[in-house]
């Protein structure tokens, strides 16, 4: 299968990294434009190769309005791997386009909970990048591959500034293999538990992706799953933000942190919490 084979390749023999609307955040009818970079540490040669070697991927994301309840939305994903040259005398740097996603998200006028569909239009091409966000953000780096998926946020509060989040989800994957197209099918299972009042948002969880139209591999094989904790603070229109990651498989690298930048504009209606 051409999607294990790239997830094996991921996991064991890489160590670059390229980091969707994810469960962490929930701008609801806010327009936003929105930049994440994420760097990765690989245990115990992080002091030379992270500053020496720097590799990050980049994420910028939009989500803008459709009248007064949908929303459309855009992400592009962007690694830069900096390695030393095969003769060890300087740096090579590679930069690389991964999966463009395109998508909408239906919304309800007085929920933050919403259904979101999009799609991933192979725009790596034949390029395998890799990614410190493996589990909500998987399909960015898959080399010739469609991606259609959809997932639905639930947003409920609790107390004064508390609130969960649960967010299942389906991708149908389609790609070409010795000239015959295949089909995968992988469901995702995300959660989270958090704070946050007008100028602070903290939250952490868990975000899990399984292939399920395998039948023949193990569970270690067939579920990837990170935990993560994340940060923001509110500012007039700007929500500058960190997200750190463990993942559950430390083959490649022990944990992921990254800064996060939004713009927000235009809010739209209040919406009921």
């Amino acid at each position: 299968m051409k999607n294990l084979l790239t997830l094996i390749a991921v996991f064991l023999f890489t160590c670059t990294s390229v980091s969707a609307q994810s469960i962490y955040r929930n701008y609801e009818h806010q327009n936003v434009i929105q930049l994440e970079s994420n760097f990765k540490s690989f245990g115990n040669q992080f002091s030379t190769r992270f500053f020496e070697f720097p590799t990050f991927d980049t994420y910028l994301n939009a989500e803008l309005n459709i009248g007064t309840t949908n929303k459309i939305t855009v992400e592009v994903p962007l690694s830069v791997t900096t390695a030393p040259d095969i003769n060890f005398r300087g740096n090579d740097s590679n930069t690389l386009i991964g999966n463009i996603a395109l998508g909408v998200q239906i919304r309800n006028l007085k929920s933050s909970n919403f259904l979101e569909i999009k799609l991933r239009i192979p725009t790596s091409g034949e390029n395998l990048v890799t990614t410190s966000d493996y589990t909500e953000r998987l399909t960015s780096n898959l080399e010739q591959t469609w991606s259609l998926e959809s997932s639905y946020l639930i947003n409920n509060t609790f107390g004064d500034g508390g609130y969960f989040r649960f967010k299942p989800g389906v991708k149908l994957l389609l790609f070409e293999r010795f000239s015959n197209y295949e089909l995968d099918l992988i469901f995702d299972a995300s959660g989270l538990i958090g704070y946050r009042n007008d100028f602070l948002d903290i939250n952490g969880g868990i975000t899990t992706t399984s292939i399920i139209s395998e039948p023949d591999l193990d569970f270690s094989d067939r579920n990837l799953s990170q935990l993560f904790t994340t940060v923001s603070y509110t500012k007039n229109n700007f929500k500058p933000g960190l997200i750190f990651r463990i993942p559950f498989d430390q083959r490649t690298f022990n944990w992921s942190i990254g800064v996060n930048l939004a713009y927000t504009f235009n809010k739209g209606a209040s919406i009921d919490k």
